[in-house]
Order: C-alpha cells, then structure tokens, then sequence
C-alpha cells in the first residue's frame, strides 16, 4: 500500500518582524488513510492596507480547499462505480475541477461574511487605507477586497492529482521517472507584486487547474510553495534543488522533518525575499529512495551549469579591468617612449631594467614617468596572469592541451 507523507510549515517573513507587522500566509496538509487520500493547501494574504485582513483570508482559504477537498474526496471513494466519469475526457475534467474551484470560492466567501458579522470593520483599519477604499468598506461595500488573498492546493486521489490555484506563487511536481515541471498553467496577470486575487470579482474565471492521470503520469511528490519562496532563489533551478534537499532529508530524518522545516524557513526568508514564506506537500515515501537516485543526475547537471554560470560571470567582470590595466599600461610607455627615446635607444624594449635603468640616472624629469611605468606594467602583469588562469579553468581538458 502506498505511503503518503504531507506536510506543511508556515513563517513570518523577516521583513514583517522588522517592521512589526503580522505575518499574512497559511498553510494546511492532511493524509486520510481510511479513504486513500491526501491534500495540501497554502496561500498568501495581500499585504498593502486595503487587505487589511488578508491573515484572515489565507486562514480561511486553507480552510475552504479543506472542507471543498474532503468533501470531494469521500464521495469520490464511495462512488467507486461512477467516479471514472469525473474525468472521461478533457471537458469532464475540465468541469469538475470548476466545480471544485467554485465550491472553494464559495465557501471562502462565506467564512469572510460570516467574520464580518462577528468582527464589523472598525475605523482604526481604516485610517491608513486610501479614502475611497475606506468609505466603501465603511458602507459594506467591497469588504471581500480586505480579506485578499491568494491559494495554491492539491488533492491526491487514487487515480488522480487535482491542482487548483488562484493568484502567484508555485506547484512543482515531481515525478516517478525523475522528471519535473510546474503544470499549473501560469496566470500573464501576475506580474512582480502583482497578483489575481479570491476576493476579485471575477475571481471564478481566473481559477487556474491542472488534473494528472496517476495511471499515465506517476507522481512520486508535490511541492507548494507561496511567492515567499520562489523570490529567495536566483532561479527556478535554484528553487528545484531546494525541494531535491528537502525529499533527501525526509528519507533519511523523517521523524524530524518538520522541525528541520520549521527552521530552515525563517533562515530562507532573511537570506532572501524577506516575505511570509508557506511550503506544503504530499510525498508517496514508496518512490523516495528511487527518485533520490534519479536526483543526482539532475542535481549534478545543475551543477555544472551553475559552475559554468559563475566563471563566465567572473571573466565578464575581470575583462574590463584587465582591458583598463593593458590601456593603462600602454599610455605609460608612450609616455616613456616620448621622455627617454634618447637616453634609451631607438628600439630598445621598455622592461623593467630598462626602465630601472634610467632611473638610476636621476634625472627628476624623468624619475617619475618611469616609475608611472613600472607600476602599471607590474599591475597588468600581475592581473594578467590571474586572468589568464580563470581563462584556463574554464576550458574542457581537450582545449587545455592544444
């Protein structure tokens, strides 16, 4: 029988400890053993002052994907004879992960009325919002806009993963055969800081979903992850590797997995995006100590191009002092050139003895152009030999020897 592992771990962000704000993320995982399925949920609240309580509405975004997940899920186990219905073809798949994406939306809009109820907008949240914001919600109006927020979840059944997610942030998907990629097909609206939104009018329309064949496509682990994470790393490999470490500590400690969790977070969010970070997951532990073996070959590739990646970078940064010093070094000698062509000799080649030679002479107009020279050529000569050794260590062993 297949062993699932969920997780999930969220964190304030550095820059909201700073600046004494809360923290604005949520994030939720369960395994069910009794009806074979598992789910894991995350999502990032607004964080500007007409989201005035996005912390609320993350909470109750984990909380609608829970209630809309298990839901589905039970009668998707007691169902057995009619469940391959749900996704006969492309359109069914298509309108019943709608169905789940509207049930979340309406249950998410239910919690923030029925808070609204119990807790009315006070005007102390509203005197640092713009005016026209403030009125509006002082008159009712709008008031989902103050609980804004994003979610990104997963579902897995026994044949199936259903994705669901509205707004930024990432699911990554790993998969059996080594592979990965992030199916949710990704929103053009969320650009930067910018982000779609449950509590937007037509929110409905800009649910995003994904649904994988377990039969076709096995998944061995699900990643979720708000935009916190994703902006602490220079890339998506970067980001990839991440969660390859977080899958090897899991076979090996995965007893003390989600306190590792708990503080590699708050170290990420200083080191990099400084904003709430949430990370969620489900991972079949059947498929770990194979997938791990096909990690390496990932892991190393990723290696050598990130290696590749910083030499070259460091040639880019080392070329225009070494061209700096060359040009540098060059107007000396012309200079010289022109203060001592008697004394030296037509032709005689500028060296350091040369140069040496001439000031051992004394003569004060020309003591202080030759040693001009001599700095410069001892600085290019010197720079000069440490670039062409980086050169060097960016070749492949073939081009060395020629």
């Amino acid at each position: 029988m297949e062993q699932f592992f969920t997780f999930h771990q969220t964190t304030i962000g550095h820059r909201h400890i700073k600046e004494h704000t809360l923290c604005e993320d949520a994030s939720f995982s369960l395994t069910d053993t009794e009806n074979g399925f598992a789910m894991a949920a995350a999502a990032d609240g607004h964080g500007s002052a007409i989201y005035c309580r996005s912390r609320f509405g993350s909470a109750f975004a984990v909380q609608a994907a829970q209630a809309v997940f298990t839901d589905f899920a039970r009668k998707y186990a007691d169902q057995p004879e009619t469940r391959s219905e749900l996704f006969r073809d492309a359109e069914t798949t298509r309108q019943t992960a709608r169905q789940i994406t509207d049930a979340i939306l309406r249950h998410w809009h239910a919690a923030v009325k029925q808070h609204l109820s119990e807790h009315p907008v006070q005007d102390e949240e509203l005197e640092t919002m713009p005016r026209k914001f403030a009125m509006l919600f002082k008159n009712g109006e709008d008031t989902a806009t103050m609980y804004g927020t994003t979610l990104i979840a997963a579902l897995r059944l026994e044949d199936y993963l259903i994705l669901v997610q509205q707004g930024d942030g990432r699911c990554v998907v790993f998969y059996r055969d080594g592979s990965l990629n992030q199916p949710i097909p990704w929103d053009p609206l969320c650009i930067g800081t910018l982000t779609t939104s449950l509590c937007e009018d037509n929110a409905e329309e800009h649910f995003r979903s994904h649904v994988i064949s377990l039969k076709e496509e096995p998944v061995s682990a699900v990643f979720l992850g708000t935009d916190g994470v994703e902006d602490s790393f220079r890339s998506m490999d970067d980001m990839h590797i991440f969660y390859m470490k977080l899958l090897r500590y899991l076979q090996v400690h995965p007893e003390m997995f989600n306190d590792e969790l708990a503080m590699l977070l708050p170290k990420l969010t200083r080191s990099g995006s400084q904003d709430d970070i949430s990370v969620s997951g489900i991972v079949s532990m059947n498929d770990l100590p194979a997938l791990l073996v096909k990690f390496r070959k990932y892991i190393s590739k990723f290696n050598r191009k990130d290696q590749e990646d910083k030499h070259k970078k460091k040639i880019d940064m080392m070329r225009p002092v070494h061209d700096h010093l060359k040009t540098d070094l060059h107007q000396c000698e012309l200079a010289v050139l022109e203060k001592t062509a008697a004394k030296l000799g037509k032709g005689t080649p500028l060296t350091r003895e040369a140069l040496e030679a001439v000031i051992r002479k004394a003569d004060p107009r020309l003591t202080e152009t030759c040693f001009d020279c001599i700095e410069a050529r001892i600085n290019f000569e010197g720079y000069h030999k440490r670039y062409l050794e980086v050169l060097a260590q960016g070749q492949k062993p073939e081009e060395q020897q020629k």
